[in-house]
């Protein structure tokens, strides 16, 4: 999940980077095979064409080609895409792009459904950070981010509930003692 979410912000950040467009195609967003990736690279089969010049090239061929068509539209939502989050506050951006494009819901069903919507909210959080201390420059973001410190910074995000089983430790005014019948 949050390679797909960082590919996608690299993506949006440059679009000429090959290895995050082809991970996001790939990914569960587009779904693209190997296949229908291997007939967009025929429109551009020089070694030196980027990837994304083979799709633009397959967006306009004629007679469009359903590989065409399907370019154009992927096209299409990625600048719609990079004009949103040039719009919008990073971290607003990154939920409303989870949640609308149903990524967010995608990876709840998941195995460790929990657990990955939970890294989702944690990078949303901090982008949040991230631009109340520094801006709101995504390409300062992801560099922040491939830092030595990663994605985390060291942490992880808890799951725990009200009812787990574990030790709590509070500090409590003594009137608010007299809520609980031990302290």
């Amino acid at each position: 999940e949050l390679v797909q979410a960082l590919a996608h912000l690299r993506l949006l950040n440059n679009l000429m980077d090959d290895l995050s467009l082809l991970t996001v195609l790939r990914g569960p967003l587009y779904q693209l095979s190997e296949e229908e990736l291997g007939q967009i690279r025929l429109f551009k089969p020089d070694v030196k064409a980027s990837f994304l010049e083979a799709m633009m090239a397959a967006s306009t061929s004629m007679p469009p080609a359903a590989i065409g068509k399907r370019c154009r539209s992927i096209l299409s939502e990625l600048e719609k895409e990079r004009f949103l989050q040039q719009n919008m506050p990073l971290d607003e951006y990154l939920w409303d792009f989870f949640t609308r494009s149903g990524l967010y819901r995608l990876f709840g069903l998941a195995p460790g459904g929990k657990q990955r919507q939970a890294n989702l909210q944690m990078l949303c959080h901090q982008a949040g950070e991230f631009v109340a201390r520094r801006g709101g420059s995504l390409h300062d973001f992801l560099e922040s981010i491939t830092s030595s410190q990663g994605i985390h910074d060291g942490k992880s995000p808890t799951l725990l509930g009200p009812n787990e089983n574990v030790v709590r430790i509070m500090t409590i005014h003594k009137s608010k003692g007299l809520e609980f019948p031990v302290v």
